[in-house]
């Protein structure tokens, strides 16, 4: 054995992310791969391989039993490519985290997928935001969530994902024991599916430190229902509903509940269309929160004696990183 095909041998990181190797450098490299038995984390993200280039890893990393981590973002993989990953993800019973964002792999592909990944021990991080899989394929990844018991991380961001595909996931959060990170913003899940998330958060002991659904076409009426649920969920730390119509009713909701919030350090209402009423009720209860880190308030019409009642509650927590848009100057506010 030559000193270059021990050095194969013996790898266990590979990290190619943003090199230029295409089809034909894929195909090259899946003759190196073959010899990597030892292979624990390949990156090939953002590499051009395409569904071709995957095809020829395919027959390479049959070999590599202990693949834990793969990374295939940005490859442009369409449904045929998730096709041909599906035939490589059966041969990884060892698999942990996968990442096939940015590669439009469609409702198919998702599913594609998702029919391979179900019942998976060692799963515990799945990445497949910009992927364009609507509620077909959201229904096919949620039972991925709810037949495998180590995911840690779901994120589903940017995937044309409506009321239906987050029920789905809703009715899977009971039998998701290790879910810390739920990422659905920049979808159209609406009031309905909101509440259904609620629904298995409240049903289910889901230790979510994470939760965003921003950018989602939620109402005053779904902010208030999840309120209801946010009690239930102890641990969770971060939490975006930025981009949708919280309004006042919402806002005097979460005042309701947000004291109770122990655990939250993060918390972002940017552009949720907070009236100065909402607001005031908000920071108010907010301002009794002395566990808060960052508070993201910007583009929402707070008023005169809201900004200085912020301005106020800066000045008591000067750790605390609060954003706000047309306030007074501040050492302690951040103006952007």
């Amino acid at each position: 054995m030559s000193r270059s095909q021990g050095i194969a041998v013996a790898m266990v990181h590979l990290n190619l992310r943003r090199l230029k190797v295409g089809t034909e450098g894929a195909a090259a490299l899946a003759s190196v791969l073959g010899e990597c038995k030892a292979l624990v984390h390949l990156d090939a993200a953002y590499t051009g391989i395409g569904a071709v280039g995957v095809t020829c890893l395919v027959r390479a990393v049959r070999s590599c039993e202990g693949l834990s981590q793969l990374n295939l973002a940005g490859n442009a993989l369409g449904p045929e490519g998730a096709r041909q990953l599906a035939l490589l993800l059966r041969e990884c019973s060892s698999l942990q985290m996968l990442d096939v964002s940015f590669n439009s792999i469609g409702p198919e592909g998702a599913t594609a997928v998702a029919a391979v990944l179900c019942g998976s021990s060692t799963l515990t991080h799945l990445t497949i935001h910009h992927n364009f899989i609507a509620d077909q394929g959201t229904t096919s990844v949620a039972e991925v969530l709810g037949s495998c018991p180590g995911i840690e991380l779901l994120d589903l961001r940017y995937n044309d994902i409506g009321p239906d595909g987050a029920c789905a996931v809703g009715r899977t959060l009971v039998d998701s024991p290790r879910l810390t990170h739920l990422n659905l913003s920049r979808n159209s899940i609406q009031d309905a599916g909101l509440r259904g998330i609620c629904a298995g958060l409240q049903a289910g002991k889901v230790p979510l430190t994470f939760l965003s659904v921003s950018k989602n076409g939620i109402s005053p009426e779904g902010i208030t229902t999840l309120s209801a649920a946010l009690p239930s969920c102890t641990h969770l730390s971060y939490l975006d509903l930025s981009e949708n119509d919280v309004g006042t009713e919402g806002a005097t909701a979460l005042s309701a509940v947000l004291a109770r919030c122990t655990a939250l350090k993060d918390l972002n209402l940017n552009h949720s269309r907070l009236t100065s009423e909402g607001a005031k009720s908000v920071v108010f209860v907010l301002s009794q929160c002395t566990q808060l880190r960052s508070v993201d308030l910007r583009t929402n019409a707070l008023g005169g004696a809201c900004k200085a009642l912020v301005l106020e509650w800066a000045a008591e927590i000067p750790s605390l990183n609060l954003l706000v848009s047309d306030c007074a100057q501040s050492p302690y506010v951040r103006i952007l």
